[in-house]
């Protein structure tokens, strides 16, 4: 009896096999995307920032300025940008410098820890000057969360909003190893350490864990919120939404989640008229745009590897919650 493999069908497993293998490869690397991000993202910095000067100069003593932090983009605790601008905001407070804050919104969320940093900061700066927030057409999750501690927050009507809870994916990838004979070799010391390995089921053990600790974060972001937004909404109308659901500007607007609808100019307006500070204090925007080298190459004719790199980047840091089993946010 003849047992040779049609040719055919030999092609075929030959494909599927090269498939699972470019699979699995593709998941290696995704996991390694976020080490990847950062050492790139901080190589452009360096030439970004080479004889940068420092933000302080952005204030000038004895004048009043009203000062707009713009938080865009994934939150995680290496955006300098934004710590270092608050850390100058926080100085000029202090110095009487700026008499109002516009805080602009426009990031779908990302870490918790430093989420919850800028959020408490933000509360902190409101007891001395008035912290107002304006959110571009995303403002979820984290975004939400920070905004929280505004006292008043303006929405577009078509702003996505919302989105108060957490997240954490991994992917089960045995079968696939299994099928592709691969097979993981992993030594620890803790039985909890390998608790997001893709290579194996979960124990029922593991994913209580999990969820309590999720749970526990999850409890944090709602406290957070309600505390902030204080007698806008009851902390029984907050949780009836914080299943991490999204919502419009309008939406928000009917559960309390904002204050009116409107945009930057209007939320700039309202602290000018209605805050009193005047229309001769001047407004600068913080983070400062980058100078030094990345300016020199900005003023060519020809695109920059700047401009040809950076939205590759915002754009791929997007999937590293997929991909990283260890990367908690509060989506």
């Amino acid at each position: 009896m003849d047992n040779t493999v049609p040719p055919q069908n030999s092609s075929l497993a030959k494909s599927k096999k090269t498939i699972i293998t470019l699979g699995v490869l593709f998941f290696i690397a995704s996991s390694c995307s976020l080490t990847f991000y950062s050492s790139l993202n901080r190589v452009l910095e360096f030439f970004e920032n080479f004889s940068d000067k420092h933000h302080s100069t952005a204030f000038h003593k004895g004048e009043k300025s009203i000062a707009q932090l713009s938080i865009e983009g994934v939150i995680y605790g290496s955006r300098d940008d934004i710590f270092e601008a608050l850390e100058d905001i926080e100085e000029g407070v202090k110095d009487k410098q700026i008499s109002g804050l516009l805080v602009y919104v426009n990031s779908p969320g990302g870490s918790v820890a430093p989420t919850q940093d800028i959020q408490r900061r933000l509360i902190e700066l409101r007891k001395t000057v008035p912290v107002i927030c304006s959110f571009g057409d995303l403002a979820a999750s984290g975004g939400y969360y920070l905004a929280s501690a505004c006292e008043k927050i303006f929405a577009l009507p078509g702003t996505t909003t919302g989105s108060i809870g957490v997240i954490f994916q991994i992917m089960n990838l045995e079968d696939l190893a299994n099928w592709a004979k691969i097979k993981p070799v992993t030594i620890k010391a803790g039985k909890l350490k390998d608790i997001a390995s893709p290579f194996r089921t979960m124990t029922p053990e593991e994913r209580k864990y999990l969820q309590d600790l999720l749970d526990q974060v999850h409890e944090q972001f709602i406290q957070d919120v309600a505390k902030g937004r204080n007698s806008k909404i009851s902390e029984s109308d907050l949780r009836k939404i914080a299943d991490g659901r999204i919502l419009t500007g309008e939406q928000a607007l009917k559960e309390g989640l904002v204050d009116q609808i409107g945009g930057p100019k209007d939320a700039l307006n309202f602290l000018r008229k209605d805050k009193a500070l005047g229309e001769k204090a001047e407004l600068i925007r913080l983070p400062l745009p980058k100078k030094g080298l990345r300016s020199l190459i900005a003023e060519s004719k020809a695109p920059g590897i700047f401009d040809e790199v950076r939205p590759l980047l915002n754009s791929f840091h997007g999937l590293i919650p997929m991909l990283l089993p260890s990367y908690f946010q509060a989506p």
